[in-house]
């Protein structure tokens, strides 16, 4: 089997058009490869086919498998993988065998998504005879993610160089689903030192994901060799970093050590440092205290996490303070460290930061309640009842529920009882409503009726607005696509999100998600996402934003979305939708750190970052959208 020169074939050109985007390589920050464009917004009945996936109708997307135009085939086909109806298994097998590339490749993807058994031959006895390099990827990827035991026999087969990488990730998603065998352990710990760095990201990757450790617990001495040969920027020792140390290897602790100060990436240090904060043993204080000075947030933010993990020596705590005056803008890395000095019952450092002449900005606030939330007794409470009145929604929020696990301890104190009357009364005061709502509800406790609790709550009930808003959790209304305000926008529109970091540029791929960039560039026209914050940042993992909620008090989205399964792999920089599960998204959206392909095919990925994407690694949990719009791309 031979893959295509890195020039298209005349006849590939002829029927795709042009060359299909190049792929990204895990090492590096270029745009991820997606679905060749067949001009959906300017064909009807490609739109329709879209408008029956939406709907979820995949008997009539199967009529649509037998259209004499094989573009129609092959959007039907993709549409399919969405639906992921299982009645369509046998058409799409045969469509394997289809003349048109396109129509191939979208029917391996569609199989690839199908939740069901028996696939694995059938897509590799049509890999075995692919010439395409555009559908012949595809069906590899479809093979990985349908592996059955014994198809480590079949990948093996595949023993041309130029596909060493797409085999080991297919290898990879094999050994996760647990159909791998031990012939593909010892593939994978032999391609840790491949001079390919593709090869060696994608072999480490499966040690890394693995949720059993002891699967490979024998090629332990192998991932020591290749950490001890990586150049200090080689991104696959972060893979091996966080395998060795969540297989708790002690004889790896002085390489996370030296990993920690010299990587040349942020992703590096901050495996090191989860991987040492992974271990059984004594923490070593000494360079996780060093790595508070590091550049990156996220190394930051691991080493406060670990620093947390055992009770503070004196040093510990002069160096913390210490922090706290050197660094007084380090909101998210300080909020940590106030944590962990309020649990320790150091109570001068956390009523300092309710001292400072910033304290409204919500950033602060939000690092004061935890800092308050950590304090024991009585002056820890009204640390939180200044922060929920301190004119921030989300610190308000945040200080109130921190009150009610408090009063849920301190109920059988008699003289903690008129402390928490006094701030669940002003509380319920407030103009949140996520605030006064829940201290409306505290205030009902029998045990402050004899404070006058009863009178209170009469007080506050006949004084709330009756025209106040009611939130339920009914399941929104799914949205349709407009397709002509889509069609404004172009095939490739962007978006940007100036953040208090910088601005980050996302172009969005039209054709392979219209419904999905629909209502998300829809809330951001209609200043949706203004002042959103980050509320989820996981180093080496995603950045996590879009919940409306958050800010200003705001309703949440007014639709539901359908899930929209893509071609774009979820490598570094690429654009997807949260979920609660299949058919859940509304308005929150992610950005990958690193390469996921556990996520692709499971999450809508719908964009990736053209500009900025050193803004999104320096974004952390306190920061935000400041504001966000969208222009059109054609």
């Amino acid at each position: 089997m031979r893959a295509l020169s890195t020039f298209c074939l005349l006849g590939v050109a002829l029927v795709l058009g042009s060359c299909a985007p190049p792929d990204a390589r895990p090492g590096s920050d270029m745009a991820p490869s997606a679905r060749p464009a067949d001009g959906l917004l300017a064909r009807p009945d490609l739109q329709r086919i879209v408008d029956l996936q939406e709907q979820r109708d995949g008997a009539a997307l199967l009529r649509y498998l037998d259209h004499e135009d094989a573009t129609v085939r092959a959007r039907a086909a993709f549409a399919l993988g969405s639906v992921q109806d299982t009645a369509a298994a046998s058409r799409l097998l045969e469509l394997l065998l289809d003349l048109d590339p396109r129509v191939r490749a979208d029917a391996a993807f569609a199989l690839g998504q199908l939740p069901m058994e028996g696939l694995s031959t059938p897509l590799f006895n049509a890999l075995k005879v692919e010439w395409n390099e555009y559908a012949l990827r595809t069906q590899l990827e479809a093979v990985g993610k349908r592996c059955e035991p014994a198809a480590g026999d079949r990948l093996f087969q595949v023993v041309d160089p130029e596909w060493r990488a797409a085999v080991d990730l297919a290898m990879a998603r094999c050994v996760l689903s647990g159909a791998g065998e031990e012939e593909m352990w010892a593939r994978l710990a032999e391609d840790l030192t491949h001079p390919d760095p593709e090869v060696r990201w994608w072999a480490g990757y499966a040690f890394a994901r693995h949720p059993d450790p002891r699967t490979w617990r024998a090629h332990r001495p192998a991932l020591r060799i290749a950490l001890t040969g990586y150049q200090t920027g080689d991104r696959a020792a972060v893979h091996l970093l966080r395998a060795l140390g969540r297989s708790q290897d002690l004889f790896s602790r002085g390489l996370q050590r030296w990993w920690l100060q010299n990587g040349a990436r942020w992703e590096i240090r901050a495996a090191a440092m989860e991987a040492l904060g992974g271990m059984d043993a004594a923490v070593p204080l000494g360079a996780v205290a060093g790595a508070l000075d590091d550049p990156s947030v996220h190394v930051r933010l691991l080493a406060v996490q670990m620093l947390g993990q055992a009770p503070p020596s004196r040093p510990v705590v002069e160096f913390l303070r210490d922090h706290l005056d050197r660094h007084p803008d380090d909101l998210a890395v300080n909020g940590g460290i106030l944590e962990i000095l309020g649990t320790a019952g150091i109570q001068e450092p956390v009523e300092e930061w309710f001292l400072r002449p910033d304290l409204q900005e919500e950033a602060v606030l939000l690092a004061g309640v935890r800092g308050a939330a950590a304090l024991e007794g009585q002056r820890g409470a009204e640390l939180l009842g200044e922060a929920a009145a301190g004119g921030s929604r989300r610190a308000a929020v945040n200080a109130v529920e921190s009150l009610e696990r408090r009063w849920g301890f301190s109920r059988g104190f008699e003289v903690a009882r008129p402390v928490f009357f006094r701030l669940f009364a002003d509380l319920a005061r407030s103009g949140f409503d996520e605030v006064s709502r829940p201290a409306l509800e505290l205030l009902r406790d029998s045990l402050f009726l004899p404070l006058g609790g009863g009178e209170v709550v009469a007080d506050l009930e006949a004084t709330r607005e009756e025209a106040a808003p009611v939130r339920t959790r009914a399941r929104r209304p799914y949205r349709t696509v407009d397709w002509e305000r889509l069609r404004r926008l172009g095939p490739e529109p962007r978006l940007h999100l100036e953040t208090n970091r910088g601005t980050v540029v996302l172009a969005l791929r039209t054709e392979e998600a219209p419904l999905t960039v629909d209502g998300i560039t829809l809330l951001a026209e209609e200043g949706r996402y203004d002042g959103v914050p980050f509320h989820r940042v996981v180093p080496n993992f995603v950045v996590q934003g879009g919940d409306v909620t958050l800010a200003g008090g705001r309703d949440p989205a007014p639709f539901t979305l359908r899930s929209e399964f893509t071609r774009i792999p979820y490598l570094r920089g690429v654009l997807g939708m949260a979920s609660a599960g299949k058919d859940t998204e509304t308005s929150q959206y992610f950005v990958t750190h690193s390469p996921q392909p556990h996520l692709d095919g499971g999450y809508t990925a719908f964009g990736w970052v053209v500009d900025g994407l050193e803004v999104v690694d320096a974004l952390g949990p306190e920061d935000h959208v400041v504001r966000a719009w969208v222009t059109p791309g054609h």
